[in-house]
């Protein structure tokens, strides 16, 4: 009777370990997962001032781009069509300046329900919230 008990303490040890080992790796991965994209959509976001009105910069403007393409490996579809109709708007000038702003702002709320959705902080922000601040130059 001693042998068998010893044997299921053993198995369900084992067992219990690689349960343990198991649930470890998938929140490891979906952590690496979450700050994969966090990087990728900031370096998304900071480079998104290429398309402001005071900025011509093709810097910023090719590296958005770049981070476009890569969005299509790790972003949700929404976010992905959002990106195209920012690129749309931006391209075109049949958008109003207000329109450009609304579909930047739906983009941005898109990114942050995506990165907000497995944590327990829940967001009420809507489009005209964001807003695009730049530095007053002096004179």
């Amino acid at each position: 009777m001693k042998e068998y008990l010893s044997i299921i303490i053993t198995v369900l040890s084992v067992v219990a370990g690689f349960i343990t080992w198991v649930l470890n790796e998938r929140s490891k991965r979906k952590q690496e997962s979450f700050k994969r994209k966090e990087e990728r959509y900031a370096e998304l976001i900071r480079s998104i001032k290429g398309f402001y009105v005071d900025s011509s910069d093709t810097t910023l403007i090719t590296n958005f781009l770049d981070q476009v393409n890569l969005c299509w490996l790790y972003c949700p579809d929404n976010i992905i069509k959002k990106l195209d109709e920012f690129l749309e708007a931006v391209k075109t000038d049949s958008f109003t300046s207000e329109n450009k702003e609304k579909i930047l702002g739906e983009l941005m709320i898109a990114i942050r329900q995506d990165l907000l959705k497995d944590t327990k902080l829940k967001t009420n922000l809507t489009y005209q919230d964001f807003r695009i601040f730049s530095a007053n130059k002096s004179k």
